[in-house]
């Protein structure tokens, strides 16, 4: 009998628990009562089953839908511990799109309240190689700022919502609804340049073309984000008057910064020195006892000063301990083989190996998906490689005392022009020759994209090929 009773009881509490589930809106509905979430870092699990709208409440964007009334929201209240940039993102079997917002004095029915006015907002995509789809929107935060998030299902159903600093990232990314590398080339006009650029999707293609004019072709160009909404702006550096002057814009040609930094003999280089997630202005000068000195910007840091290589070094910066702070790195020819000197930051010692010979190229990834730049080259010439082809040798920061990793792809006079084209975290072989791109992706198929002219220069890292080729 007593078991007969509690099992009548259990039955009860079940279906009593499913009939308030199945009919009770999540108590975060509506932005007054957005669930707060706190840290850096963190995760929550939602669901929009049973959520409604509220009056006023922002437009959204669908897959296929530009702009649709909200369907069924739930909200999240976050305050920033910290100034930086900080993305966020969902996981879900359904539909849903997710919107960051600060909440402004507006008027909704004629009258005066406070309302989400947008920061950014990303319709869920689809990562290759992940199980669930997702959907992700960075943005910049000031220390003790609240932020609501929003997560509108167009499906009803569970998600995650997971949020983290933003990883500073070294090739480019112009388009919010993915992950992959895009490719940009710029082409001088006369007097001026033009920047030409490809957004990747996730169809396996390139589409999206955009093109402007911004700066002269005597600036040196470069690629960062330096507003931290995780989409690459392009810097063009001009020497005047013995200064250099930084001119940022993002995609849509809109002027960021213009900043007087360095000196005209100086040598620009960006990163995320300060592990914020927003690219710092950098240069690289020869003092006259030939010690390089590196005067670094930093947009949460301030100024500051390293010294560490000498004149004939090359710049190779990268994330080499993964501790989301950009390193100071140098390669050195030493004889017909090259040194590399790397200062990792989360340690402060210097890390010391011999890799490539003369006539290679340096270039910066994460082939292994680690979360650390690899020492990567690709060889070039035909000094060692007679055959002609292209060979790539990396310096797994996974596996560092595991052997040398070996890739054939490409032909020896390619430029080379590494970055996720693919999305899925791992660092991809490209090249760029004769106005032609050609990918090697770790998850589809190696592609063509005719793209560019033979005199153009092609960018998908920070300039590193071009610079050290002398382009």
């Amino acid at each position: 009998m007593k078991n007969l009773v509690k099992a009548i009881i259990f039955m009860t509490a079940v279906v009593t628990l499913s009939n308030v589930d199945a009919t009770a809106a999540p108590s975060n509905d509506d932005w007054q009562n957005s669930a707060l979430i706190t840290g850096a870092t963190g995760s929550k699990q939602g669901s929009t089953l049973l959520a409604g709208t509220q009056s006023c409440e922002p437009t959204h964007i669908f897959p296929d839908d530009p702009s649709s009334a909200p369907q069924r929201t739930v909200w999240y209240k976050w305050i920033a511990p910290e100034s930086g940039s900080y993305t966020f993102y969902t996981a879900s079997s359904g539909q849903h799109t997710l919107s960051a917002y600060v909440m402004v004095l507006s008027i909704c029915n004629g009258n005066v309240t406070t309302l989400p006015a947008s920061i950014i907002e990303n319709v869920l995509f689809s990562v290759p190689g992940s199980p669930q789809p997702q959907a992700r929107v960075t943005f910049s935060a000031v220390a003790g700022g609240t932020y609501f998030l929003a997560v509108d299902g167009w499906d009803p159903g569970d998600f995650v919502l997971q949020w983290q600093p933003t990883k500073y990232r070294y090739n480019a990314q112009l388009d919010s609804q993915n992950q992959g590398s895009d490719v940009v080339i710029t082409r001088d006009n006369g007097s001026n340049t033009e920047w030409w650029f490809e957004r990747n999707f996730y169809s396996g293609s390139y589409r999206n073309h955009g093109a402007m004019v911004f700066g002269r072709t005597t600036d040196k160009k470069l690629l960062g984000d330096f507003n931290g909404d995780g989409l690459t702006d392009f810097a063009a550096v001009r020497p005047e008057n013995g200064q250099l002057t930084w001119w940022i814009v993002d995609r849509a040609g809109n002027l960021l910064k213009v900043i007087p930094f360095g000196l005209d003999s100086d040598r620009p280089i960006a990163g995320d020195y300060d592990g914020d997630g927003i690219g710092d202005i950098a240069v690289t000068r020869v003092e006259a006892s030939g010690q390089k000195t590196w005067h670094i910007l930093g947009s949460k840091i301030g100024y500051r000063v390293t010294q560490f290589g000498i004149d004939g070094d090359h710049e190779m910066i990268g994330d080499y301990d993964g501790d989301g702070k950009t390193d100071v790195a140098v390669i050195r020819l030493v004889g017909t083989d090259y040194i590399w000197y790397i200062l990792r930051s989360q340690s402060n010692q210097v890390m010391i190996r011999q890799f490539g010979h003369d006539g290679d190229v340096p270039q910066v990834g994460d082939v292994d998906n680690d979360g650390k730049s690899d020492i990567v080259i690709f060889r070039r010439t035909n000094q060692f490689e007679p055959q002609g082809a292209g060979y790539w040798y990396v310096v797994r920061s996974s596996a560092p005392n595991q052997g040398i990793m070996e890739h054939q792809f490409g032909q020896a006079n390619d430029i080379p022009q590494m970055g996720d084209h693919d999305g899925d975290g791992l660092t991809d072989w490209a090249v760029f020759r004769q106005g032609t791109w050609w990918f090697d992706p770790s998850l589809q198929q190696s592609r063509i994209l005719g793209f560019g002219y033979p005199t153009d220069h092609a960018v998908v890292d920070l300039n590193i090929a071009n610079a050290f080729l002398g382009n």
